[in-house]
């Protein structure tokens, strides 16, 4: 279903509903993605179908698009679902995205971002959707889309919150291999170094890239048994560990193979697939977004030295960057000290329920946790 336009001298505002219609929108909706210069494939039109497909249901699509003329200039793709605070009940419009959407944001082409933003925040507040709170997940920080929300809802009189989230490690590939390496820390060096050495001793030991539809079957059921080893499958974070998750990933794989972005890496011991990252190639910048490694080796540090083949071919193949994506973990900072911050942004409607909620949510539970501490 698609919601009637909103017309302000030219630019058309509607809402869409039925997924069908938003299918449609391929083309148009990536040349925006283009256009505006995001740097990640997490909005592109094939991850937001695969995550609907995937998780979408007992959700309402609600993506909200602003076309200039022919041209699509703006788009929000969010979702109605119905949240919880401390038990009272909310509707919500949320980002379409979970815990296995790294990033996020808008879509508005640079050259008309006022009028996009504008556009979308009339569409918001006309009561086209009667939301409780709106609720934006994994922006990075920089993100214009936060300081546009922000300086609309003072303006709307809205309560606003912010929750910052994830510090994602990633590296960037200037100069060459042995530079980098060598400004690394003496003792991973010396760990990935040894763990190397120990691999070739018993054996041969190479890097395979897999990237093809041909050969992606196979690679991927196996990259997947590497990954559910050891903790991730009894902690239920495996892309094995629920049918939904598995099927998002195979769903986006195949995908991402036909475009030739898919990049699944393996440290190959002896013909032995024995650690695995599931990657995607975006602009000259890896993307990793799962991994794991056999615990049998453990000895050999397989995934430290996977990521030191992997930066080496990243280098040799004058790439720009490797996103670690998700949180800073110490093995992750052992390799870079970047960070991309993000955060989450909250807006409330002005009834006498969303202030309630905006009091529970950033004032109520902060103490309770402070409490509980």
């Amino acid at each position: 279903m698609v919601l009637p336009m909103t017309d302000d001298g030219g630019v058309r505002t509607r809402t869409i509903t039925d997924y069908g219609e938003f299918a449609k929108l391929g083309d148009a909706w990536d040349s925006l993605v283009e256009r505006s210069g995001i740097g990640h494939p997490f909005v592109d039109h094939a991850w937001i179908c695969a995550w609907w497909a995937a998780f979408g249901k007992g959700k309402t699509l609600h993506v909200i698009t602003v076309m200039d003329g022919e041209t699509l200039i703006g788009a929000a793709p969010l979702m109605v679902t119905e949240q919880r605070i401390l038990g009272l009940k909310a509707c919500a419009l949320e980002s379409i995205a979970n815990d296995h959407t790294p990033r996020f944001d808008l879509v508005v082409a640079p050259d008309h971002a006022a009028l996009a933003y504008a556009a979308i925040w009339r569409h918001l507040t006309e009561g086209r959707a009667a939301w409780d709170l709106i609720q934006l997940r994994q922006l990075p920080v920089d993100s214009m889309t936060i300081r546009r929300l922000k300086e609309s809802a003072k303006q709307y009189g809205l309560p606003v919150g912010t929750w910052n989230s994830e510090r994602s490690p990633y590296v960037t590939f200037d100069g060459t291999w042995d530079d980098y390496f060598s400004g690394l820390g003496y003792n991973h060096k010396r760990n990935v170094g040894k763990g190397l050495r120990r691999l070739q001793r018993e054996g041969e030991v190479e890097l395979e890239v897999v990237s093809t539809p041909e050969a992606l079957d196979d690679a991927l059921t196996e990259g997947m048994r590497i990954e559910a080893l050891a903790w991730k499958e009894d902690a239920g974070t495996a892309m094995l560990s629920r049918a939904d998750v598995q099927a998002f990933y195979e769903s986006f794989a195949r995908d991402s193979a036909e475009r030739g972005m898919l990049r699944l890496f393996f440290l190959v011991h002896n013909g032995k697939r024995i650690a695995f990252s599931y990657g995607l190639q975006h602009k000259r910048t890896i993307f990793v977004l799962k991994g794991g490694y056999d615990p049998e080796f453990a000895r050999y540090s397989p995934y430290n030295v996977l990521y030191a083949l992997v930066f080496q071919h990243g280098f040799s193949a004058d790439l720009a960057g490797y996103d670690f994506l998700g949180h800073d973990e110490p093995f992750k900072m052992k390799w870079t000290n970047t960070v991309r911050e993000h955060c989450w942004i909250y807006l409330f409607s002005r009834s006498l329920r969303g202030r309630l909620l905006h009091y529970l949510k950033f004032n109520i539970i902060p103490r309770l946790r402070n409490w509980l501490r």
